[in-house]
């Protein structure tokens, strides 16, 4: 093991995405970058973004599968959200869907018949299958969310509840954090040299996640003594893995456009998987 190899990794919601329900080449080097690491800390933070966001987006197709009954129906829907405010679900539902028929594509014509019956329809297999495979793939996710890592920095008033399933379809409540204060603000309001040159960063950016994230900044600046709302919390995002990401770790992420300029004001490192295997090529 070489000495970069005795580094530390700390893992950003887009790579644990990419672990869990992504497969193919993304899967593949998420996995091989962690690798190169020694000691790999994940974030509750992570694990809370992740339930509430691509978690929730897969639990979502499937529900539509059950509502609507019908797999024809759900990509109706789908062109539909496509056409919304809510269009970004619809990049994730095709992901959710690449994923499922990744693991039922092997299924042979003959064995669909067997299962169903020679008068099922094409359409109703195909939901059955996709919704089954969802499932599946939800439930291996959130089971498998902690595997390989050192959970770091719990976040009390976030309470970590396993996905349900009610009348057929999924729940995943909660996803945001409970009745309690904040856990995170107080940590977050002691540093304001570090808040400060945060919001210097998101305010040179002129998109909506990177406002919303400034305003949750100077909110904390101009009242430190004020618990964060879930609201507040959840705008902070990417700023919360640049402000504990430990100063000898390498933040992994693909999301390098929003996350790294925020890390690097903190003199943190920020690398995607493929620039960890491309230093670490040959090795």
């Amino acid at each position: 093991m070489s000495p970069q190899n005795k580094q530390t990794v700390y893992v950003e919601t887009t790579v644990l995405t990419d672990l869990l329900l992504k497969t193919g080449a993304l899967k593949e080097q998420a996995s091989s970058a962690l690798g190169f690491f020694e000691e790999k800390l994940l974030p509750v933070y992570a694990i809370k973004e992740f339930k509430a966001g691509p978690l929730r987006r897969f639990v979502w197709l499937h529900n539509k599968l059950v509502v609507l009954n019908s797999f024809s129906a759900t990509l109706d829907i789908l062109q539909r959200v496509s056409r919304t405010p809510q269009r970004y679900l619809t990049s994730t539902a095709i992901e959710a869907l690449k994923t499922t028929a990744y693991s039922i594509g092997n299924i042979k014509a003959r064995e669909l018949v067997k299962k169903y019956g020679p008068n099922a329809t094409l359409d109703a297999m195909q939901r059955d299958e996709y919704r089954l495979a969802l499932r599946m793939a939800v439930e291996k996710a959130w089971k498998n969310r902690k595997r390989g890592f050192r959970i770091v920095q719990p976040v009390s008033c976030y309470i970590e509840v396993a996905p349900q399933e009610k009348r057929g379809q999924l729940s995943l409540e909660p996803t945001s954090c409970g009745e309690m204060s904040c856990r995170l603000w107080p940590k977050i309001a002691e540093q304001p040299q570090v808040l400060a040159t945060l919001r210097a960063v998101t305010d040179t950016v002129s998109n909506a996640e990177h406002k919303r994230r400034s305003q949750a900044l100077h909110d904390i600046e101009r009242k430190p003594n004020v618990p964060l709302s879930r609201n507040q919390c959840v705008n902070l995002g990417d700023a919360v893995f640049a402000i504990f990401a430990p100063k000898d770790s390498t933040i992994l992420s693909t999301n390098l456009r929003d996350l790294r300029p925020l890390a690097e004001s903190l003199g943190k490192t920020c690398k995607s998987p493929s620039e960890v295997l491309a230093t670490n090529a040959g090795t």
